[in-house]
């Protein structure tokens, strides 16, 4: 190889390694989005009624109920605190 060939080489590297570091900023930005606790947290708040709601009719749909007794609730609560 001769000085010429590793140039060109260098730069066609170097541009690749520029594109792969612009899509990986592009995709970091694409998923805070989505992975953000504060906007989690803010949606939630803003819709806390409306899942209630929604976990409410569920409840009723499928007839869930449970037969805990408060014993039983205390040891899952101390379980997973």
């Amino acid at each position: 190889m001769n000085i010429d060939e590793i140039i060109t080489k260098n730069k066609l590297l170097e541009e690749e390694l520029h594109q792969t570091k612009e899509e990986l900023s592009q995709t970091k930005e694409h998923l805070k989005k989505y992975t953000s606790p504060i906007q989690n947290k803010i949606y939630y708040e803003k819709n806390k009624d409306k899942h209630k709601q929604m976990v409410k009719e569920y409840k009723e749909k499928t007839n869930y109920f449970t037969n805990l007794s408060s014993e039983k609730k205390k040891e899952y609560a101390l379980e997973n605190p």
